[in-house]
């Protein structure tokens, strides 16, 4: 991705990076919302994702950019995000629902969603 021109690659005050300037792979349904982020910072990648169900009660969920947690590969940051995505919609899927209890039919057959296209992020790298 090209930067905008005057952009700086620096974290905010709190050393979250803008995902503005990060490599973007989307899942979008009326359902759900699915993105994850890699971004180059240096020598080393950084990840993160938002997730968000919009039926039901369940929430989302995210990671921040940030350099708390890099890799020296963009293969190895995507492959992070990815493990945390498909790691939610693993929980979803579990009888008691990430722990609530209110998880619904249709949030579990979006869950199943979300994994395989994870999964096939993983595999097109």
């Amino acid at each position: 991705m090209v930067r905008p021109e005057g952009e700086a690659m620096k974290p905010n005050a709190h050393g979250v990076y803008s995902d503005r300037l990060a490599e973007k792979r989307c899942y979008r349904t009326k359902k759900a919302t699915v993105t994850i982020f890699v971004l180059r910072v240096g020598r080393r990648w950084i990840s993160a994702y938002h997730h968000t169900h919009h039926i039901g009660s369940l929430h989302g969920s995210g990671k921040p950019l940030t350099l708390r947690e890099s890799f020296t590969s963009r293969e190895e940051a995507l492959s992070d995000a990815i493990k945390s995505v498909v790691g939610i919609n693993q929980e979803v899927l579990k009888p008691n629902g990430r722990g609530c209890g209110c998880v619904t039919p249709a949030q579990r057959v979006e869950a199943k969603r979300i994994i395989a296209w994870a999964e096939a992020q993983e595999a097109g790298r």
